[in-house]
Protein backbone atom coordinates (compact mmCIF):
# COMPACT_ATOMS: atom_id res chain seq x y z
CA UNK A 1 0.00 0.00 0.00
CA UNK A 2 1.38 3.38 -0.85
CA UNK A 3 1.15 6.52 1.07
CA UNK A 4 -1.02 9.31 -0.45
CA UNK A 5 1.44 12.44 -0.39
CA UNK A 6 -0.20 15.55 1.04
CA UNK A 7 -0.95 18.42 -1.70
CA UNK A 8 -2.05 21.78 0.40
CA UNK A 9 -3.20 22.87 -3.47
CA UNK A 10 -5.27 19.82 -3.58
CA UNK A 11 -6.72 19.98 -0.30
CA UNK A 12 -7.48 23.52 -0.14
CA UNK A 13 -9.21 23.34 -3.87
CA UNK A 14 -11.60 20.80 -2.43
CA UNK A 15 -12.78 23.67 -0.04
CA UNK A 16 -13.00 26.50 -2.20
CA UNK A 17 -12.73 24.89 -5.58
CA UNK A 18 -15.41 24.15 -8.53
CA UNK A 19 -17.16 26.74 -10.85
CA UNK A 20 -18.73 29.31 -7.78
CA UNK A 21 -17.28 29.50 -4.34
CA UNK A 22 -14.21 31.47 -4.94
CA UNK A 23 -16.66 33.64 -7.23
CA UNK A 24 -18.84 33.49 -4.06
CA UNK A 25 -15.52 34.76 -1.82
CA UNK A 26 -14.78 37.45 -4.25
CA UNK A 27 -18.05 38.69 -4.41
CA UNK A 28 -18.44 38.64 -0.52
CA UNK A 29 -14.57 40.58 -0.19
CA UNK A 30 -16.05 44.32 0.23
CA UNK A 31 -19.40 43.93 2.03
CA UNK A 32 -21.92 41.72 2.72
CA UNK A 33 -24.53 40.43 0.89
CA UNK A 34 -28.08 39.27 0.72
CA UNK A 35 -28.80 36.13 -0.93
CA UNK A 36 -30.70 37.93 -3.86
CA UNK A 37 -27.75 40.43 -4.28
CA UNK A 38 -25.19 37.22 -4.97
CA UNK A 39 -27.59 35.34 -7.61
CA UNK A 40 -27.92 38.35 -9.45
CA UNK A 41 -24.34 39.30 -9.35
CA UNK A 42 -23.23 35.72 -10.46
CA UNK A 43 -25.87 35.20 -12.98
CA UNK A 44 -26.77 32.76 -14.43
CA UNK A 45 -26.23 30.58 -10.73
CA UNK A 46 -28.60 28.73 -9.91
CA UNK A 47 -30.72 29.61 -6.75
CA UNK A 48 -30.73 25.63 -6.22
CA UNK A 49 -26.61 25.91 -6.96
CA UNK A 50 -26.01 29.40 -4.88
CA UNK A 51 -27.25 28.04 -2.13
CA UNK A 52 -25.33 24.81 -1.91
CA UNK A 53 -22.24 26.68 -2.09
CA UNK A 54 -22.94 29.36 0.65
CA UNK A 55 -24.07 26.30 2.55
CA UNK A 56 -20.31 24.47 2.09
CA UNK A 57 -18.95 28.37 2.12
CA UNK A 58 -20.44 28.64 5.62
CA UNK A 59 -19.97 25.14 6.83
CA UNK A 60 -16.51 25.00 6.38
CA UNK A 61 -16.22 28.81 8.15
CA UNK A 62 -15.33 30.59 5.20
CA UNK A 63 -18.06 32.81 5.39
CA UNK A 64 -20.86 33.93 8.11
CA UNK A 65 -24.58 34.23 8.03
CA UNK A 66 -26.30 36.93 9.63
CA UNK A 67 -30.02 36.32 9.86
CA UNK A 68 -31.91 39.56 11.19
CA UNK A 69 -35.09 38.74 13.08
CA UNK A 70 -37.35 41.07 10.79
CA UNK A 71 -40.81 40.88 9.17
CA UNK A 72 -39.77 39.98 6.25
CA UNK A 73 -36.43 37.84 7.48
CA UNK A 74 -33.22 39.10 6.10
CA UNK A 75 -29.90 36.91 6.01
CA UNK A 76 -26.91 38.70 5.27
CA UNK A 77 -23.66 36.95 4.01
CA UNK A 78 -20.32 38.27 4.63
CA UNK A 79 -16.15 37.01 4.57
CA UNK A 80 -15.54 35.32 8.12
CA UNK A 81 -12.20 36.09 9.89
CA UNK A 82 -10.78 32.94 8.11
CA UNK A 83 -12.14 33.66 4.56
CA UNK A 84 -10.73 37.21 4.62
CA UNK A 85 -7.92 35.15 5.02
CA UNK A 86 -7.78 34.39 1.08
CA UNK A 87 -7.38 38.22 0.04
CA UNK A 88 -3.47 37.65 -0.71
CA UNK A 89 -5.42 34.80 -3.99
CA UNK A 90 -7.88 37.27 -5.18
CA UNK A 91 -5.09 39.89 -5.43
CA UNK A 92 -2.42 37.54 -7.33
CA UNK A 93 -5.65 36.35 -9.25
CA UNK A 94 -6.79 40.07 -9.87
CA UNK A 95 -2.93 41.31 -11.16
CA UNK A 96 -2.82 37.67 -13.15
CA UNK A 97 -6.12 38.91 -15.07
CA UNK A 98 -4.48 42.22 -15.71
CA UNK A 99 -1.16 41.27 -17.23
CA UNK A 100 -2.89 38.53 -19.31
CA UNK A 101 -6.39 39.96 -20.11
CA UNK A 102 -5.49 39.63 -24.14
CA UNK A 103 -5.30 36.14 -23.66
CA UNK A 104 -7.92 35.74 -21.25
CA UNK A 105 -10.40 37.43 -23.69
CA UNK A 106 -9.87 34.89 -25.83
CA UNK A 107 -11.23 32.01 -23.35
CA UNK A 108 -14.45 30.96 -24.36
Amino acid sequence: MTETKYCPIQKTLQLIGGKWKLVILFNLQNKPKRFGELKRDLSPITQQMLTKELRDLEKNNFIHRKVFEIIPPKVEYSLSSHGKTLKPIFDSIQNFSDKNKKILAQVE
